[in-house]
């Protein structure tokens, strides 16, 4: 027995040095329980039109080489005194590095609630997202009502199937009559998002507890709308821990529960996932608030109404982070 694993052991670290060298990229997020023999096909999520582009083709040409050599070979080509980070944006489809991830937000633009109109949306309220407070009848509070049997939202985000992506109705439209929406101008110029952001907002439930969903997503010209990233919280774990928290990124450390009190306004800040994605000139920025998110979230069992409010008073906004 001891022979025959001493046997196996330089075929085990081969394998083991081939894996060191794989770049994670898309095509590793697909189904492992195909038929042996079967060709394995690149998962292009819905995309399979488009050409291999980015992440679809790995790391840049020569650098998961470049890592693996001084490991496993020791030779000494530099590797040490490049960029510690290499990330792809989503968006642009394109490879960028830096010293850290922190180091890559440079900006941090607020974007404020507005009534206004934008003309966009089919939501319950086609809101706006200002660079100034609103004033006027553009401050109105704006409700919705959440009813966990309402049914489900689009499933697929950053913790769905991504085999299954392909096959799935991913346009966010599908989900605007459900929620709030508020929404930027057409862009004029590329919008590179990367980073954290965060949703800052004051509200009013007429529920014992509510769960918060918050999504952004990248309108294109023909209205089409596609999920960057998303946001969850639920207003009783809504401490945020000020030591650890920065302006654009709280920390909640979701340690114990606060009392929700009905009718009373609370404010709220909701961490939204970090994301490296570039909106192009033409598309526009949206913003979803909602509280249903099944069947990524089991729904809360309770029903109410909820209040947004954005003014002078409670200048609800969404804190970017950009490059």
């Amino acid at each position: 027995m001891v022979g025959h694993v001493l046997a196996r052991r330089p075929v085990a670290a081969r394998r083991a040095a081939r894996e060191a060298q794989a770049p994670l990229d898309r095509r590793q997020h697909a189904p492992r329980n195909r038929p042996r023999g079967r060709a394995r096909r690149p998962v292009r999520q819905g995309l399979a039109d488009r050409p291999a582009t980015g992440a679809e083709r790995g790391c840049p040409q020569g650098r998961d080489q470049g890592v693996a050599r001084p490991l496993r070979q020791g030779q000494a080509n530099g590797i040490a005194h490049k960029p510690r980070l290499r990330y792809f944006d989503m968006g642009d489809r394109t490879w960028h590095a830096a010293r850290s991830w922190r180091s890559v937000t440079k900006h941090r633009p607020r974007l404020y609630l507005s009534a206004a109109r934008s003309g966009t949306a089919h939501s319950l309220n086609d809101g706006t997202l200002a660079s100034k407070l609103p004033t006027g009848r553009n401050s109105y509070q704006e409700s919705y009502v959440y009813d966990p049997t309402a049914g489900s939202s689009i499933p697929i985000d950053r913790e769905g199937p991504d085999g299954f992506l392909p096959y799935a109705p991913l346009d966010q439209r599908f989900d605007e009559p459900h929620g709030l929406t508020y929404t930027t101008p057409v862009l004029k110029r590329p919008l590179h998002l990367a980073g954290p952001t965060e949703l800052r907002f004051w509200a009013v439930t007429e529920a014992s507890d509510m769960a918060w969903v918050g999504r952004l997503v990248d309108v294109a010209p023909d209205g089409s709308a596609r999920m960057i990233t998303s946001g969850w919280l639920r207003a009783s774990f809504r401490r945020v821990d000020p030591k650890r928290s920065r302006d654009g990124a709280p920390y909640l450390p979701d340690d114990r529960q606060l009392p929700v009190t009905i009718g009373q306004e609370i404010k709220y800040r909701m961490d939204i996932w970090p994301i490296a994605w570039t909106l192009k000139p033409g598309h526009r920025l949206r913003l979803w608030l909602s509280s249903s998110d099944s069947p990524n979230h089991e729904p809360l069992p309770v029903a109410g109404r909820n209040l947004i409010l954005h003014d002078a008073v409670y200048p609800s906004q969404l804190i970017l982070g950009t490059r």
